[in-house]
């Protein structure tokens, strides 16, 4: 692309110099994307648009992935319906506390690998003392406007160092890799609660249905969220590294963690791919729980199924 420069001469009245600059497009980038959890792994393979480019990243279909937990293999197939997702369910034996998993990807015969390692479980602050016995809602009105605030006990995994937690959610009829964009993935740190039985830790806020009206745009074209007082959400929570918390972050400053993703530059974006490649490769030891928009007395509790699957 040529880009054209109008200098004026401050000392030179009247001087005029047009000078003329090329500047190169950033050449294509294979980007990778794997979440792996105690029973399953996700990952996404896709090639960079140019940097001036509108066009969406394109999806690479032809990969072959495989994930290694210890001496044991396992492939991962690609998602019908999903160009350039690829996906394994293992039921036979969770990946435990503390194990290293590989990730290995072939794409047009070069090979790119990643190593992450399966993080403790949550700890939770439920207990005797706690007077909820799970997630909860608390409902406010500011403004004029209704909200309500999702709320989960925790307790310091590990007292006298910073943990740091991703979270996400799912109403029903999302499907898990839609709740997964990056976008959608919240994350924090335990400086507020570090040594503490048990802390009531702010996930969310949203807008009531009620609030709609104060809105003119469609809430399908915004990034909020609206609720009614019988929705039920399924809540996920995990601990993280800090590499993959400024992983996220980057990618929610330089595109909003949404496709096209990696367009552009990505050298400052944190990745863990080996090669040329850019991207992350992350374990999460994931906790589910579930809460009711306007209940005050859930019922259930912070829970890791290690048999549960999200497909």
């Amino acid at each position: 692309m040529k880009i054209s420069l109008l200098l004026v001469g401050l000392l030179a009245i009247g001087c005029t110099e047009i000078i003329d600059i090329e500047t190169d497009d950033s050449p294509p980038t294979i980007s990778i994307y794997g979440v792996v959890q105690q029973r399953k792994a996700t990952v996404e393979i896709r090639r960079t648009a140019p940097y001036f480019s509108t066009d969406p990243n394109e999806a690479i279909t032809t990969a072959a992935v495989s994930i290694f937990v210890g001496d044991e293999q396992i492939r991962l197939r690609n998602v019908q319906g999903l160009a350039g997702h690829y996906a394994a369910e293992f039921f036979d034996k969770p990946i435990d506390e503390g194990q290293t998993i590989e990730l290995r990807a072939v794409v047009d015969g070069e090979i790119f690998t990643a190593t992450t390692t399966m993080p403790p479980r949550v700890a939770s602050g439920i207990n005797d003392d706690h007077p909820y016995g799970s997630a909860w809602f608390d409902s406010f009105e500011a403004m004029g406007l209704k909200f309500h605030t999702l709320h989960l006990p925790l307790a310091d995994a590990q007292p006298g160092t910073q943990n740091h937690y991703v979270f996400w959610y799912m109403r029903e009829g999302d499907t898990e890799l839609e709740a997964m964009q990056i976008s959608n993935i919240g994350y924090t740190d335990d400086r507020m609660f570090d040594g503490l039985d048990f802390y009531d830790a702010t996930l969310w806020s949203f807008h009531d249905v009620e609030n709609l009206e104060r809105f003119d745009e469609n809430p399908d074209d915004t990034d909020m969220t609206f609720v009614r007082e019988t929705d039920r959400l399924q809540g996920f929570i995990s601990l993280a590294g800090r590499d993959y918390i400024d992983f996220l972050s980057h990618c929610a400053s330089e595109q909003g963690g949404e496709s096209p993703f990696f367009s552009g530059p990505a050298s400052n974006i944190a990745s863990n791919i080996s090669g040329s490649a850019v991207g992350f490769f992350t374990a999460l030891n994931v906790g589910k729980f579930i809460a009711y928009v306007g209940n005050e007395n859930p019922s259930f509790t912070l829970q890791f199924e290690e048999g549960l699957t999200y497909y």
